[in-house]
C-alpha cells in the first residue's frame, strides 16, 4: 500500500513539472527575452489573454523625400547615418545623441524628429526659417545661429541647458516650462518682448541688437553675465542680481541704474544712454 502511495505521488509530481514548462510551441508565454534593438515598448494588450506580452517594435524610417523633403538634409542622412546604404534608417541608426550641420544650404529640417535621442543639435548657417525641435525632448544644446529662422517651436523641453538663435528673424521666442536653461544667446534678432520668469537656472543672457524695450529679469537670480545693448531698454532693474559680473547695457534709452547691489559686478558698458552713473570711469573696469 505504502508503495502504491509512494508512485502515486511521484506521478503528481512529474504531471506539475510537465506543466510547468514552456516549450517553443506553447502559445501561453507568460516571459520573453528578446535582443531586437527595434523594440521602443513591451506593453500588456488588454485586448487578448492576461499572459501574452506585446512587442511593440520602432519602424524602419525611409530616405525618401516624404520622409525628409529638404534635398541636402536627406543627402546629409543618407551620407552620414544610413551606415549600411540601404536607404532605410532602423532603430539603432536612429539613435545617434549628436548631430552638426553647419553652412549645408538647407531650408526645412523636416525629419528632425526621428532622431528622439539627440543631445546636441547644431545647425548654423543655413536657410531654415521654420524649427520644429518639439519632438527632441532629450536635446540639451541647440545652436541654430544665422539662419532665417522667424518661428522656433522648442515644446516643453526641460532638457536644454544652452540655447543659441542668434542671427535669425525671430519675433516671439517662447522658452516656459525650459526650466533647466542656463544660457541663451538670441542676439540680432526682431523680439520685441521676451518672458524669462520660468528661467530660473539662467546664467549667461545675450539679448543685444533686438527692439526689446524693457527687460524684467527679477526671477534671475543666478545671472552672472548679460549683454542687452542696441535695444531700446528705458528701463533696467538689476538690484536682484546679486551674482551679476559683467552687464554690457550700451546703447539704449536708460537714464538711471542702480548697481548698488550687484558686488561683483566687474565689467559695466553703459555707453549710448542718457545717464550718468555716480561711479564714473572710461573703463569697462569697475573699482
Amino acid at each position: 500500500m505504502k508503495a502504491i502511495l509512494k508512485a502515486s505521488v511521484v506521478c503528481i509530481m512529474f504531471l506539475f513539472t510537465a506543466c510547468g514548462r514552456v516549450t517553443s510551441d506553447s502559445t501561453n508565454v507568460t516571459t520573453s527575452t528578446t535582443t531586437n534593438e527595434n523594440i521602443t515598448s513591451v506593453s500588456t494588450n488588454e485586448n487578448v489573454d492576461a499572459n501574452t506580452t506585446v512587442i511593440t517594435e520602432k519602424e524602419d524610417i525611409k530616405i525618401n523625400n516624404d520622409n525628409f523633403p529638404d534635398y541636402n538634409f536627406r543627402t546629409y542622412v543618407s551620407d552620414r547615418l544610413d551606415k549600411d546604404k540601404n536607404g532605410i534608417l532602423d532603430a539603432k541608426e536612429c539613435e545617434i545623441n549628436s548631430m552638426m550641420i553647419i553652412d549645408q544650404g538647407i531650408k526645412d529640417l523636416k525629419g528632425i524628429e526621428f532622431f528622439e535621442n539627440l543631445d546636441y543639435l547644431e545647425i548654423t548657417g543655413n536657410n531654415i526659417s521654420t524649427l520644429d525641435l518639439s519632438k527632441n525632448e532629450k536635446l540639451r544644446s541647440l545652436v541654430c545661429s544665422n539662419n532665417m529662422i522667424d518661428t522656433l517651436i522648442l515644446g516643453k523641453n526641460e532638457s536644454l541647458n544652452t540655447l543659441s538663435c542668434r542671427g535669425n528673424k525671430i519675433t516671439q521666442l517662447d522658452v516656459k516650462g525650459i526650466s533647466n536653461l542656463e544660457s541663451l544667446d538670441c542676439g540680432f534678432n526682431a523680439l520685441t518682448e521676451i518672458d524669462l520668469s520660468e528661467n530660473r537656472k539662467l546664467r549667461v543672457l545675450a539679448c543685444s541688437d533686438n527692439k526689446l524695450n524693457a527687460l524684467n529679469l527679477d526671477a534671475n537670480t543666478e545671472l552672472t553675465s548679460i549683454i542687452c545693448s542696441n535695444n531700446s531698454i528705458e528701463k533696467l532693474d538689476i538690484s536682484k542680481l546679486t551674482k551679476l559680473e559683467s552687464l554690457d547695457c550700451r546703447n539704449n534709452k536708460l537714464t538711471e541704474l542702480d548697481y548698488s547691489y550687484n558686488t561683483e559686478l566687474s565689467t559695466l558698458k553703459y555707453e549710448g544712454n542718457e545717464m550718468k552713473l555716480d561711479r564714473e570711469s572710461d573703463t569697462d573696469s569697475l573699482p
